[in-house]
């Protein structure tokens, strides 16, 4: 019986260390949860960006059949696929941040661990007021 009782307080030792661990990520979650916020408005704003592509083609498409100067169309949309290069480059580049840093974190965590380190950084994230 001392043996069950001995097993059963190590047991309850490691689940309480464990479950202070986990408040300890080897990365700065307020960080993390900055660059995902920074990443939800790229996002947003390169689906703006693809809407007013979306739109200016349609001009494009519109007054060429009706016979219409279309050159505002066309100079609108050259520096429109400007800022599209440029937001991918961002994108692409904050993306490997976050990818690296994601990987330091996750590489050592099961699946119940990633899943509380993913809750966290969500939590983190809308009380930020990124969503």
């Amino acid at each position: 019986m001392k043996k069950y009782f001995l097993f059963f307080l190590i047991f309850l030792a490691s689940c309480a260390t464990n479950s202070d661990q986990k408040n300890e990520w080897p990365v700065d979650l307020d960080e993390l949860s900055t660059l995902h916020c920074q990443s939800i408005a790229l996002k947003n704003e390169r689906f703006q960006l693809a809407d007013s592509i979306r739109f200016i083609q349609d001009s494009i498409i519109v007054n060429t059949k009706s016979g219409n100067d279309i050159s505002y169309y066309q100079d609108h949309l050259i520096e429109l696929e400007k800022r599209k290069k440029i937001l991918t480059a961002n994108s692409y580049a904050l993306s490997d941040t976050i990818e690296s840093k994601m990987k330091i974190v996750i590489r050592d965590l099961n699946p119940d661990e990633k899943r509380i380190f993913n809750d966290s950084l969500n939590a983190r994230t809308k009380a930020k007021g990124c969503e």
